[in-house]
């Protein structure tokens, strides 16, 4: 699965893929001007008891 976080003029898209080439909308974000920073990672997470092995790799951070 592939994750990109889009951000520009205080807005925030963020998409998913399963193939990292056709992505689809999963939350817009619009920040409201003065705020803090935000600080922002990447998490996995599963509800209840259960739990699940997790990788991250190939995290890019670039301007568009």
């Amino acid at each position: 699965m592939y994750l990109r976080v889009l951000y520009w003029s205080g807005n925030a898209r963020f998409q998913f893929s399963f193939n990292g080439t056709r992505y689809s909308d999963m939350r817009w974000l619009r920040f409201a001007p003065g705020e803090e920073p935000v600080i922002a990672g990447i998490y996995a997470c599963s509800g209840g008891d259960s739990y699940f092995d997790c990788t991250f790799s190939e995290l890019q951070l670039r301007e568009l």
